[in-house]
């Protein structure tokens, strides 16, 4: 039987759909920066493994994660709360700058045109596509970080615009006046999106997260009685910062706050896992 309440349904039915589809092939999924993944998270995966030995089912599971070694105590963790086997590699400190200069020279170029026809659009790239990659690399010295939140800030401020109607050939509007003057450190460019989307309200609730802030996460719970408001109002603020990419979920089974935003919840949820 369907368990009751709908949160726990719905994980029951995401656990059934892994299972199901590891019966075909093996399904294979990408963690990055394991490392920072909650507890119940690790549950998900032991029991889905437990459904599938439960139920017999001939299903294959394959997960890649990515640890970082200086926080072995978090690795430690995680192989004491898992019950799949396992199996561990590590890789030596690599030099990044020719991935680098290969996201210079090749990707950004190669994402940022979308064209088959190299040939037919080759002024369009020379002009635009590879002017906006020199100048991301450039500003952003390299940073993949700072590239990102250079990319974020020109979409935000409708600075780069992809126009599929322009004639024939679909080009990237670019007004290179006005970007040459943005901010290109990631403190700065997190405080310009501070200054443009957030009034003194929310910054006071952010104020709090470093009162709760336990090197990885915190919770809204936590965060409403510390700031003393209602967890609508935290919710609120959250949902603006997770929109505007300041800060991010960590559980797949997060609570998104758009739903705890509401006076009657949707759904029964305990405190502590807001």
């Amino acid at each position: 039987m369907l368990p009751t309440k709908p949160e726990l349904k719905f994980k029951y039915l995401l656990k059934s759909l892994f299972a199901a589809l590891g019966k075909n092939f093996p399904v294979t999924l990408f963690f990055d920066d394991f490392q920072w993944f909650s507890v119940s998270d690790l549950d998900l995966w032991r029991e889905v493994n437990a459904l599938i030995a439960k139920d017999g089912l001939d299903s294959r599971i394959v997960l890649l994660a990515t640890f970082d070694t200086s926080l072995g105590g978090n690795l430690q963790k995680f192989k004491r709360n898992i019950d799949f086997e396992f199996r561990e590699f590590q890789m030596p400190n690599l030099s990044l700058e020719p991935f680098v200069e290969y996201t210079r020279e090749f990707m950004i170029p190669g994402h940022l045109n979308l064209q088959e026809n190299i040939e037919r659009n080759e002024k369009s790239i020379d002009i635009q596509v590879q002017s906006v990659s020199k100048f991301l690399f450039e500003k952003s010295k390299g940073n993949a970080l700072t590239s990102l939140l250079i990319i974020q800030h020109l979409h935000l401020n409708n600075l780069i615009k992809y126009d599929s109607t322009s004639n024939i050939i679909p080009t990237w509007n670019v007004d290179f006046d006005k970007i040459q003057n943005i901010p290109s450190t990631n403190d700065d460019l997190y405080q310009a999106r501070l200054d443009q989307f957030f009034n003194e309200e929310d910054i006071e609730v952010f104020k709090y997260i470093a009162c709760i802030f336990n090197k990885t996460s915190f919770s809204l719970y936590d965060l409403s009685i510390v700031s003393k408001n209602s967890h609508q109002t935290v919710a609120k603020v959250l949902s603006k910062a997770i929109e505007y990419n300041l800060i991010y979920p960590i559980n797949i089974f997060y609570k998104f706050p758009f739903h705890l935003e509401k006076e009657v919840l949707p759904f029964e949820i305990d405190d502590m896992d807001m």
